[in-house]
């Protein structure tokens, strides 16, 4: 038996929780197409939900409609932007087959289609660029971009300072300026923290095996033109960007909702903490200054996820956390000098997979 989802525009997290998991059969099909796209950050939540379909055993094929190979030399007419992402490289590595929109033809192009996505990604030293969208991808045997690599021979997570060249460029191609302020020092400090903590822990299962798969850092941004309510913006940024433009005098500029996403394939960060304590408070309590998974002082002790926090609200943004099925928000907006503002419980999610850590704020042209 045979289920189909067709991912459509702007795809979000609870037509994902509803449709995705639920009514499984032994073989699901997903129908890309160009239009086939996520909002604004969903894409690193998405990638939990096929980890969850994969480990319930589930066969994943790919049907790319309107895709037609122009020859045998990975030359293809009509390529779904999707693919060229973090969420397309999971897909079309954890699917059984992919069939093109070829007029009847049943050859099984996974492997083609995998190597051309896969080779622009290394060309590019770990990243894709595609207009409003830029990432920095990492998978087995790939656990750090070359880009962020200091010697490139060498897989270690690059120091903060060496992070900040790597990723300058990035930033400045996504805000179209010659140069970074304070908030995008601070966006950098915050991208490198939790990077950081997602290479230490997001690619590890329970047993403390790697996980064959996708993970890593993409970074969005939309021009406004009067219209907050736009279909790629999940609710809680529509009031989010509701709020600040409202508290700010920003009525005859432009503005730039701007989002950084870190997601991967891990337990979860509560599931990293060694702790009797309900979840949620495990999550919380994960944003503390000084709480780590190592012991506190221990030469092996990270900075924990405080730090990064402290960051994040030098920007003023809304942090959005889906951490294995717990998701949590927290509007940094809000009473900024306070340090101790707990996360929002959001809701329990049907997956068991994943972690997607998100910030989204506002700049003016």
């Amino acid at each position: 038996m045979t289920s189909e989802i067709t991912i459509k525009k702007n795809t979000s997290l609870e037509g994902i929780e509803k449709y995705w998991l639920h009514n499984l059969l032994e073989n699901l099909v997903f129908n890309i197409t160009q239009q086939s796209s996520f909002q604004l950050f969903v894409e690193g939540i998405s990638l939990g939900y096929l980890e969850e379909i994969i480990k319930r055993g589930t066969t994943i094929s790919i049907n790319l409609k309107y895709v037609k190979a122009v020859n045998e030399e990975e030359d293809f007419t009509g390529f779904p932007p999707i693919l060229h992402s973090i969420f397309g490289l999971e897909l079309l590595h954890v699917c059984k087959c992919v069939y093109l929109d070829d007029g009847g033809k049943n050859k099984n192009w996974k492997s083609e289609i995998g190597n051309y996505v896969w080779k622009n990604v290394l060309n590019n030293a770990g990243s894709i660029s595609s207009g409003k969208k830029v990432y920095l991808i990492s998978r087995h045997g790939y656990e750090v971009p070359r880009r962020l690599r200091e010697d490139p021979a060498v897989i270690n997570f690059p120091t903060l300072s060496f992070f900040k060249t790597a990723i300058y460029p990035l930033i400045l191609s996504m805000r179209g300026s010659k140069e970074l302020g304070f908030a995008e020092t601070a966006l950098i400090e915050w991208i490198h923290q939790i990077a950081e903590n997602a290479y230490q822990h997001g690619s590890m299962d329970n047993s403390k095996k790697t996980i064959d798969g996708y993970r890593g850092i993409y970074l969005q941004k939309y021009i406004l033109n009067n219209e907050v309510q736009r279909d790629e913006f999940p609710v809680k940024v529509q009031e989010y960007i509701t709020k600040v433009i409202k508290e700010k005098p920003w009525e005859s500029k432009k503005v730039i909702v701007n989002s950084a996403t870190v997601c991967d394939l891990g337990i979860g960060i509560q599931n990293t903490l060694t702790s009797s304590a309900p979840s949620f408070d495990l999550l919380n309590s994960a944003f503390k200054d000084g709480v780590t998974q190592k012991n506190v002082g221990s030469k092996e002790a990270g900075y924990g996820l405080g730090q990064a926090l402290n960051a994040a609200k030098n920007l003023q943004a809304l942090l959005y956390v889906v951490s294995s099925n717990l998701v949590a928000s927290l509007d940094l907006s809000i009473d900024t000098n306070n340090r101790t503002s707990p996360l929002k419980f959001e809701m329990e999610l049907s997956k068991e997979h994943g972690t997607s850590i998100s910030l989204v704020w506002l700049t003016v042209l």
